[in-house]
């Protein structure tokens, strides 16, 4: 838990200006903190930014109302903001910003922008007339609220307005007075009660159990006059109907194997498979029946057959019950090739592509935007012979979350390498590693995984060179290195044995062994039964 505010001192920590982390037993410093007042934390990755009236952070000259802490060090963005900053929300690498400032890395940007991990950009014209209190991103589109009385011109935009990339809109006819101090996506049935005028202080915080934008403040009245009771609620057409977490696809044969996954659904009548034909989109199917309205995970399976050879895009058209429609992200499948691709595409701009090829035949993995244009190469048939070209790959290669990744060559040269989101790759030469990476930073992890004890274990194995392979492999099959915990997430799914030098690889369980050669891997299946009833 990290904590901003206006002490200096927390639980009687040294170093805990206006800023400090709470790991659920004791407080620690962020370094030495700022120099003044902290408003607004927004976290990426490992990466925690903050925001308020300090000029100073760290030491960092130049960490102007705005900086990062990247767990050991402050660090300023380009030369930050020109005035305070009130609120921060991150959506991919992408850091949006509000407040009362005009300026950003010395660009004019009137009370928000965005910083996209190297440089500082304007959301058009900005706001004005007033400061930005709040922020809150869903997919590609950004909403802000304050006591600003115009967004970018455009009318209604009063207090709380939508920039979805390339311009400013209304939602409905804005609000009446005062100001925006919270905004909130969440389910808008059962409709909130309106407080009442004089009944308690302005709403600085709301959350309630349909898709909308919750919205609070001191405010007493909408655009329309009509009374508010300090907060309200906007049903936004841009937002979708269900809660998509997956959609990919296989091919076998000339049929596509479309399957996709919702964790949610509000009033969602169902969906369309659509199909790229040149410049334009198909439909693939009839309407496939949705679940109108659920918190429950959802499985979906559709076969589009009789496909012809090549590239074969597709998307899911998903529609409202009030026949609004919207579309996912697509996928891309490659039909009568020797490998088969499968790349998993998640809705509102967020997810992490993979590709999984069967067969024979060089893999090309690439991402596309909704228009079906590819946008990135992810993978194009690489490999890397050495610790080097690994090292280099990784460098390059984004990644969607921290992966420890260690790196044997057939020549003995090694390394372990830290990736993470929105974080530079970091070599180093550590022989062993558990599930953290330069310290622990989730104790209650780390003691329900044995990490810091499987850590010392297999430090001591690895470095005591009196010990023989058989006694190392051995080792891997009991505690601490081997888990059951099975019924807690955490038990051992398998363990390896990897010779570089001999192109090998061992698969290891306690009651059956797979070896493999790398050179030529075997195909063949091992059904593996887990005590699901131990701790």
């Amino acid at each position: 838990l990290y904590v901003g505010g206006d002490f200096t001192s927390a639980g009687g920590i040294s170093g805990t200006n206006y800023v400090a982390q709470w790991n659920g037993s004791a407080w620690s410093a962020l370094g030495t903190g700022v120099t003044y007042s902290v408003y607004a934390f927004a976290a990426s990755g490992s990466d925690v930014y903050v925001g308020g009236t300090f000029t100073n952070a760290g030491g960092v000259e130049e960490a102007d109302y705005i900086a990062k802490w990247n767990g050991s060090a402050w660090n300023a963005l380009s030369t930050g903001i020109n005035r305070v900053v009130n609120a921060l929300a991150v959506s991919g690498s992408d850091l949006y910003v509000g407040g009362n400032f005009t300026t950003a890395g010395g660009a004019a940007a009137s009370r928000v922008a965005k910083w996209n991990g190297t440089a500082w950009s304007a959301l058009g014209t900005g706001v004005s007339g007033g400061a930005v209190y709040a922020l809150a991103v869903v997919g590609s589109d950004v909403y802000v609220g304050g006591n600003f009385t115009s967004a970018g011109g455009a009318a209604g935009t009063s207090r709380v307005a939508r920039w979805n990339g390339t311009a400013w809109s209304a939602l409905e006819s804005g609000l009446g007075d005062n100001t925006v101090f919270a905004l909130f996506f969440g389910m808008a049935e059962p409709a909130p009660t309106p407080g009442r005028k004089g009944e308690a202080p302005a709403a600085y915080a709301v959350q309630a159990p349909e898709t909308a934008l919750f919205i609070g403040g001191d405010f007493a009245t909408l655009g329309n006059g009509a009374p508010s009771g300090y907060f309200t609620y906007f049903t936004d057409p841009n937002i979708l109907p269900v809660e998509l977490v997956a959609f990919s696809g296989t091919a076998s044969g000339r049929t596509a194997h479309l399957s996709w996954t919702t964790a949610s659904e509000t009033n969602n009548t169902g969906f369309v498979v659509e199909r790229q034909t040149g410049d334009a989109w198909t439909d693939a199917s009839a309407l496939i029946a949705g679940q109108g309205k659920t918190t429950e995970r959802t499985d979906y399976a559709y076969d589009v057959a009789s496909l012809t050879a090549g590239r074969n895009t597709f998307r899911l058209r998903l529609t409202d019950t009030d026949a609004t429609g919207h579309h996912s992200a697509t996928v891309t499948i490659e039909i009568g090739t020797a490998g088969q691709t499968l790349v998993t595409a998640l809705g509102n701009g967020s997810g992490s592509p993979r590709v999984r090829t069967e067969g024979t035949g060089a893999v090309r993995a690439e991402v596309f935007d909704v228009l079906g244009r590819s946008v990135a190469t992810l993978y194009n048939g690489e490999v890397s012979g050495t610790v080097e070209e690994a090292c280099a790959v990784l460098k390059r290669v984004p990644a969607h979350m921290s992966y420890n990744v260690t790196l044997l060559d057939a020549s003995g040269h090694w390394a372990t390498v830290f990736v993470g989101p929105d974080q530079a790759t970091y070599l180093t030469r550590r022989r062993a590693i558990t599930n953290f990476q330069h310290q622990v930073d989730w104790p209650e992890h780390a003691k329900a995984t044995s990490a810091v004890e499987r850590l010392a274990a297999l430090e001591h194995w690895v470095l005591d060179r009196s010990r023989s392979l058989p006694e190392a492999t051995a080792a891997l099959l009991q505690p601490p290195l081997f888990q059951t915990s099975y019924r807690r997430g955490y038990g051992t799914l398998y363990s390896a044995v990897y010779q570089p030098i001999n192109r090998s690889v061992e698969l290891l369980w306690r009651d059956q062994r797979w070896q493999q050669s790398l050179l030529a891997p075997l195909a063949g299946e091992r059904d593996i039964v887990f005590p699901t009833g131990q701790d």
